[in-house]
C-alpha cells in the first residue's frame, strides 16, 4: 500500500455552506459572526478574532457553531485567485456562528494535526488549480459545496502530516512575529510623524499663535497645476515616463526618480510635466481616506502627470511637503473639502487650503532625515517578510507535493 492516498475532501470531511446573515432580528440571541474578511486575513482562529456581533436563533447557533479543529474557507471571490483562503479553528469559539459568506469543512474524524495540514494544502498550487478549474460565474467567482468536496488532496500517515506541519509553522510563526513588528513599527512612524509637524491640527495652531513656529498655507507656499488625461492603454514599457493617479496609491512611496509606466512621445506632448524637486498630489480616489497623498518627484527627467493629479512647485523640501501630505495633521483639514461618490475628489483649493508648519530649510532637512531613517527601516522589514514568504511558499510546495502512483 503506497505510503500517501489520495483523497477526495468530501470523503474526510463534510462541508456545509449555510451560514448566518449580518442581521440583529428582535428576540434572537445575540452572537458572534465568524465573517469573510476573519478567515481572509487570518490562517488560525481563536475566541479573539471574530468580533461582530449579530443574531442567530438556537437552531442556528447549533448548526452554525465552530469548533476545534473545524476549517473555514472563503468560496467566492471577485477573483478566481482568492477563492479557497482557508483557516483553522485552533480552539472552539464560544457562542460564534459563521457568516453565510464563508463555509464551514468538520472532519468526521476531528484530528488537529489533519486540519492544521489540509489548512496548508488548501495554499498549494495543486488545490490552487483545481479552485481555478471548478470556479464559475460572471462578476463574482465561485465553487459549490460539492465542488470543494470533489478536490483530491494527498493524505501521508498522521506522523508524516505532523512532520509538515511542525516545519510550515515555524516558517509562519517567523512571518507572523514579522508582520507583528512591522505593524508596531508603523504605527511608532505615524506617530512620530505627526509629532515632527506639530501632532495634532489643534497644537499646530497653538505653536502658530504663541509664535514658536511658521504656518502658511500650501497656496501660499506654492502653486497648483493639474495634469492632463491619459488612460490606461496609452501606457507602454518604454518611451517618456508617466505617473497615473491609481499608481500614487499602489506603487509610489514618498519619493521617486523613476517610473515603471512610460507615453508615447506624440502622447506626452499633449500632456503637462513635473521638474524635479515638484510633489505629485493625487487628487482622486475610491475613498477619501488616502486621498491628497503626493511623492516627491527626485529625477533628472520631466514626468507627464494624469489628470487625477496637481502638480505642485514650491520653494520648501520637496521630501517635507511629500511626509507632510501623510500626517494626520493634514487629512483631517482636506477631508471637509472633499466630494464623496463612486470616485472621490479634491480640487486644488481644497488641498491649498490646509495648513503646514513652515521651518527653516535646516530644520526641514532634519525632520526629512529623521523620518527617512524610519522609512528605511519599514522598507527593510518588508523586505524580510517577502524573502521569508517566497522561502515559506518554496518549502511548502516542497512538503506538500507528492506524486501519484499508477
Amino acid at each position: 500500500m503506497s505510503a500517501v492516498e489520495w483523497k477526495k475532501l468530501g470523503d474526510l470531511g463534510t462541508f456545509e455552506n449555510i451560514g448566518v446573515d449580518k442581521k440583529i432580528i428582535e428576540g434572537e440571541p445575540e452572537v458572534t459572526l465568524l465573517n469573510y474578511v476573519d478567515v481572509y486575513k487570518n490562517k488560525r482562529i481563536n475566541n479573539n478574532i471574530p468580533t461582530m456581533k449579530v443574531t442567530a436563533s438556537l437552531k442556528k447557533l447549533q448548526t452554525c457553531n465552530v469548533l476545534m479543529g473545524d476549517i473555514l474557507v472563503t468560496p467566492t471571490s471577485e477573483t478566481k485567485d482568492d477563492i479557497g483562503h482557508t483557516a483553522v479553528a485552533i480552539e472552539s469559539l464560544d457562542n460564534t456562528v459563521y457568516s453565510y459568506h464563508i463555509m464551514r469543512y468538520r472532519l468526521f474524524q476531528q484530528n488537529m494535526i489533519t486540519s492544521h495540514y489540509i489548512n496548508y494544502i488548501f495554499d498549494t498550487i495543486s488545490v490552487k488549480d483545481q479552485i481555478y478549474k471548478y470556479a464559475s460565474g460572471l462578476t463574482r467567482f465561485g465553487l459549490s459545496k460539492d465542488k470543494f468536496a470533489s478536490i483530491i488532496i494527498p493524505i501521508p500517515s498522521l506522523a508524516k502530516q505532523q512532520e509538515i506541519v511542525s516545519h510550515l509553522d515555524t516558517f509562519t510563526t517567523l512571518i507572523s512575529s514579522l508582520e507583528s513588528e512591522l505593524e508596531m513599527r508603523r504605527k511608532q512612524y505615524e506617530h512620530y510623524r505627526n509629532q515632527l509637524f506639530g501632532d495634532t491640527f489643534e497644537l499646530l495652531l497653538e505653536k502658530a499663535d504663541k509664535g514658536e513656529i511658521k504656518v502658511s498655507t500650501l497656496s501660499e507656499v506654492g502653486t497648483f497645476t493639474r495634469g492632463r488625461r491619459f488612460v490606461r492603454t496609452d501606457i507602454m514599457t518604454e518611451g517618456t515616463p508617466c505617473i497615473h493617479y491609481g499608481d500614487m496609491y499602489t506603487y509610489y512611496g514618498v519619493s521617486a526618480k523613476f517610473t515603471p509606466t512610460f507615453l508615447l512621445p506624440e502622447v506626452a506632448a499633449k500632456l503637462r510635466f513635473a521638474q524635479e524637486n515638484d510633489v505629485v498630489i493625487v487628487g482622486a480616489g475610491e475613498n477619501n481616506e488616502d486621498i491628497g497623498i503626493g511623492v516627491a518627484w527626485l529625477g533628472k527627467e520631466y514626468v507627464a502627470v494624469h489628470d487625477a493629479c496637481y502638480i505642485f512647485k514650491h520653494q520648501m523640501n520637496p521630501l517635507y511637503i511629500s511626509y507632510y501630505l501623510r500626517t494626520d495633521i493634514y487629512h483631517k483639514q482636506i477631508k471637509k473639502h472633499v466630494s464623496s461618490g463612486k470616485i472621490c475628489s479634491i480640487s486644488s483649493d481644497g488641498i491649498g487650503k490646509s495648513i503646514v508648519p513652515v521651518p527653516s530649510l535646516e530644520t526641514q532637512q532634519q525632520i526629512v532625515e529623521k523620518l527617512d531613517a524610519f522609512e528605511q527601516l519599514i522598507q527593510s522589514l518588508e523586505t524580510e517578510i517577502k524573502l521569508r514568504k517566497k522561502q515559506y511558499e518554496y518549502y511548502r510546495e516542497k512538503l506538500l507535493t507528492f506524486d501519484k502512483e499508477e
